[in-house]
């Protein structure tokens, strides 16, 4: 019964873990908290050609930083797939950040141009006695 109602979907920028019985439970993993995958096989998980992989995550408890999805058939793609999703997410932040940094410093610029052309234009503040 566990199995047939535990469910994962790959997103653009998540994984959804749906599980539960009689009380279904939706955990989304935004791929960019992701730390670590590990696999495992019990002795009837290799019997039946599946496996158990842990998603580790950042998170500050044991049970909000691990998820564990079970009954994976061809667990080497999965884990591609999804650590494929982690980089992909990890480049495109640290892309938008370069940006950022590099928008920050023309902004800078442009302020200190403005001000050197005021100063040019009125002349030194002049104090008054």
């Amino acid at each position: 019964m566990h199995y047939l109602n535990f469910t994962y979907e790959i997103g653009d920028k998540e994984l959804i873990v749906r599980e539960g019985v009689l009380t279904r439970k939706t955990t989304v993993i935004p791929f960019g908290r992701i730390q670590d995958i590990t696999s495992e096989r019990t002795l009837a998980e290799r019997m039946l050609g599946l496996a158990t992989i842990e998603i580790e995550t950042a998170g500050s408890s044991k049970l909000a930083s691990s998820m564990m999805i079970p009954g994976i058939a061809n667990k080497d793609a999965l884990i591609s797939e999804i650590m494929g999703m982690v980089q992909k997410i990890r480049s495109t932040n640290g892309t938008d950040a370069e940006v950022h940094h590099v928008s920050s410093e023309k902004l800078l610029a442009e302020i200190l141009h403005e001000i050197r052309g005021l100063s040019a234009k009125f002349g030194p503040a002049q104090e008054k006695r």
